[in-house]
């Protein structure tokens, strides 16, 4: 590793007292070898991805192909358990010089990888012509002082399923404000079946979908024009709707469960449940008896119907043997054929792609019933999730753990949240408004 990044690695992120966060970047695991004498080098890289039994085969379908194709660079997968994969796996392996060439990383960690110069810049290796296919937000998030740190992937916005057999059986209207939702919650919770699933335990994925509720009203943990922390103003009326909720909300039975998953609608453990299109497909494949609606997320009337959408980006480690060789192939699958992204956003699940063309291509594969909703009453109002430093994502894990799982007044944990937020924004201004 060179020296200045090491240096720069123990002042952005010192210690690994918690494996949420980084100790160091490491190098790769690529290696160089030959089968036999006289044979050419064969360049192994490695890959790391979460692990999600729905939709991996497709990837492996596609090494198979590269690894056809490209025999001097072969390329081999390696999934990692969801719930181990941003908090343990990754981390630590920057921390112990042990990363892989290529891994996939979601906006809410983006900033502690790009921080750590973690984070391959591709700039001189995307065309004028491929950054502006690009959804521009997208390419945004994944950007860090100007440079282009990743390869955005997919769309993924968030909307709220219900079990319409139970909704029919109630006689109830799938809600549209925050008060019916509560109404419905409360409605729906029985003895077998909670009333919404909300996911309670501390994440990303938990700041993904609070944050849906949040910048309906406003830009998110601050304001955009006067920098100015937003929990006492706007975001305790989201932890309230949150307290409210908790009472009636299922909760995940083993550690194996997955909190994006959406089993507890479809499983009958809850009524309702907010969830990204992903579980659209899902449903299709795993579920095709299960009836069910999509709804956008309800609102606070007087607030703007909003959705966050999420998605992951394909990063090249800085300090991988081979960066080119990793770079290549991440383009190959992203940003050449159509093809692949196609088959990613509408076969391995349910996606909008990050690339415009790809999209327009695709257009009439997102023309079923609920393809429709999703492409035309949730998108156009879907914002990227936000890529906060992890020291305000923080923040606000605590504020919703505190407001969920505590009698504290909500007024005392939103001014805690406001005055972490401002200190943290009056000493680290550029984190959060470097693209």
């Amino acid at each position: 590793m060179k020296p200045a990044i090491r240096k720069a690695m123990l002042i952005v992120l010192p210690l690994l007292l918690v494996l949420g966060n980084l100790a160091g970047c490491g190098s790769s695991g690529g290696v160089s070898s030959r089968t036999d004498a006289g044979a050419k080098t064969v360049k192994r890289l490695v890959m790391w991805k979460f692990k999600s039994n729905k939709e991996d085969y497709i990837l492996y379908d596609w090494l198979k192909l590269w690894n056809d194709q490209h025999p001097g660079v072969q390329v081999s997968l390696e999934l990692i358990p969801f719930t181990d994969y941003l908090t343990n796996k990754l981390p630590t392996a920057f921390a112990t010089n042990s990363a892989p060439d290529v891994y996939l990383i979601s906006a809410g960690s983006f900033l502690k990888y790009a921080k750590a110069g973690c984070a391959l810049p591709l700039d001189r290796y995307l065309s004028r012509e491929l950054r502006a296919d690009f959804y521009k937000p997208s390419l945004e998030t994944v950007s860090y002082h100007g440079q282009i740190m990743g390869i955005p992937i997919e769309r993924e916005p968030v909307a709220l399923f219900y079990n319409q057999r139970v909704f029919h059986q109630k006689k109830l209207s799938p809600p549209r404000t925050w008060a019916e939702l509560l109404r419905c919650a409360r409605i729906l919770n029985s003895g077998n079946m909670a009333g919404i699933y909300l996911p309670v335990q501390p994440s990303d994925y938990q700041n993904f979908i609070f944050y849906t509720f949040l910048m309906q009203l406003c830009d998110g943990v601050f304001t955009e024009k006067t920098h100015v922390a937003s929990f006492q103003t706007m975001g305790i009326k989201a932890l309230e709707l949150w307290r409210n909720l908790a009472p009636y909300s299922y909760r995940l039975e083993t550690a194996v469960q997955l909190a994006p998953d959406i089993y507890p609608l479809a499983s009958g453990k809850a009524a309702m449940q907010i969830c990204g299109y992903w579980a659209v497909r899902m449903l299709e494949k795993y579920y095709p008896q299960f009836e069910y609606g999509v709804v956008p997320v309800p609102v606070l009337p007087g607030s703007r119907v909003r959705s966050v959408y999420g998605g992951w980006f394909q990063v090249i480690n800085p300090n991988s043997k081979f960066k080119d060789e990793a770079v290549a192939f991440s383009l190959w699958m992203w940003g050449a054929d159509p093809a692949r992204p196609i088959e990613w956003c509408t076969e391995a699940s349910s996606k909008f792609p990050a690339r415009l063309s790809v999209l327009k291509r695709a257009e009439k594969l997102f023309g079923n019933d609920k393809g429709r909703i999703f492409s035309r009453q949730i998108l156009p109002f879907a914002v990227p999730e936000p890529r906060y430093p992890s020291e305000i994502s923080n923040v606000v894990s605590k504020a919703i753990q505190n407001a969920l799982f505590t009698g504290k007044p909500l007024s005392s944990i939103a001014a805690k949240a406001d005055e972490a937020i401002n200190h943290y924004f009056r000493s680290n201004r550029g984190d959060l408004f470097q693209p």
